[in-house]
């Protein structure tokens, strides 16, 4: 399975490398003048690369879209299980028991005062 994944890793890489390269030949053509047409120059020219470029901003940004809804779903998730385990917390019971009386003792402070 190890060896699959690092097979992906490696090819996607290599896509990527020759993607970069294909993007940066018209600005080294356009800076060194003109430069002989290989089978190469001539198959890069025939790749739609502002097309694959539009399609993989738009993968990226749905993506990154979908993974930012699943971390504000975690977020939430961890957030109510806190408040969970706060709720059954018998030392924050314990505290609350302990501020609800002190607030009740100065209540009936204010009351005699009056």
């Amino acid at each position: 399975m190890y060896d699959f994944l690092t097979h992906i890793i490696f090819v996607v890489s290599l896509i990527a490398i020759v993607y970069i390269l294909a993007r940066s030949l018209p600005r080294i053509a356009d800076e060194t003048g003109s430069m002989p047409t290989s089978a190469f120059d001539k198959l890069v020219e025939r790749l739609p690369l502002e097309q694959v470029d539009e399609a993989l901003v738009s993968t990226f940004e749905k993506i990154l879209r979908k993974t930012r809804v699943l971390v504000m779903k975690l977020d939430n998730t961890i957030n109510r299980s806190l408040d969970h385990l706060r709720s059954h917390s018998p030392a924050l019971k314990e505290k609350q028991g302990a501020v609800l009386k002190e607030k009740m003792e100065q209540m009936t402070e204010q009351v005699e005062k009056n």
